[in-house]
């Protein structure tokens, strides 16, 4: 078979250049299928792993918890005993004032008995 005209020359070039482009554009949906799946999979085995580093987070949190618990509770149990401690001091304070107070109160009662007795009126 020869090709003897233009027009079969034409058709034999762009025949073939479609051809051509259908089997490289085949190729090349192949080839990013497979680079598709390529990216799926790693990216499913960085999600895997940060998975496993939020557990180990979650985990030492988790770990570290009771000691905290503790560690806080020690600190309220210490605030709150200041702060009893603190008031029964107040009430101390305030306990001695009233005695003296009273104290003084009688001193002066008795000032004002022996006022009324030295100058009747």
């Amino acid at each position: 078979m020869m090709i003897n005209t233009l027009q079969d020359w034409f058709t034999l070039l762009f025949g073939t250049g479609f051809i051509a482009t259908v089997i490289g554009w085949v190729v090349e949906r192949r080839k990013r299928k497979a680079e598709t799946q390529t990216i799926l999979a790693n990216n499913e085995t960085i999600e895997i792993t940060n998975d496993d580093k939020k557990f180990e987070q979650y985990q030492k949190i988790l770990d570290d918890l009771p000691e905290r618990y503790v560690k806080r509770y020690n600190e309220f149990e210490e605030m709150h005993n200041r702060k009893v401690q603190l008031l029964e001091d107040e009430i101390a304070l305030h306990k001695r004032v009233i005695a003296t107070l009273k104290a003084e109160n009688h001193e002066l009662r008795k000032k004002i008995k022996e006022y009324a007795n030295r100058n009747p009126t």
